[in-house]
């Protein structure tokens, strides 16, 4: 069952992509052009602090998820690396810890940091989707 709420602190924060230019696949190829791999918005190559290259802070801070920016497949090996896309319970994608840091309430912080924004349930429901796939590289 999705978390049928954000936490109050990211209700505040603006979504991390319109609703009249997301697409609503549920393949990476899908996630990594509507979030992970965007320059500005809610990329997670984000401002050059983020996930964008080994070297970076969020990528050393997450075990080493790696996404930049025009690369889905590292982005993909990046998340498969970190277990980021993956949860004890396979029926459980709200427990990765993808969904958890996305959702903000992993309790280690959220996701993205810049810009700060709120993904919607719909967001949510896609990557979910895709993680109780299998989280293929599709």
């Amino acid at each position: 069952m999705l978390d049928a709420a954000a936490p109050e602190d990211a209700a505040a924060a603006p979504l991390c992509i319109a609703s009249d230019i997301r697409g609503t696949g549920h393949t990476f190829t899908d996630l990594y052009q509507d979030y992970f791999g965007r320059v500005g918005g809610s990329g997670c190559a984000g401002n050059g602090r983020c996930h964008g290259a080994a070297d970076q802070p969020g990528s050393i801070a997450s075990h080493n998820f790696v996404c930049p920016p025009a690369d889905k497949d590292t982005c993909y090996q990046g998340l498969q690396t970190a277990a980021l896309a993956t949860s004890a319970d396979e029926g459980a994608p709200e427990q990765s810890g993808l969904y958890l840091v996305l959702r903000k309430s992993s309790g280690g912080g959220s996701m993205p940091k810049a810009p700060v924004c709120a993904f919607d349930d719909t967001d949510m429901k896609r990557i979910a989707d895709w993680i109780r796939a299998g989280a293929p590289n599709d």
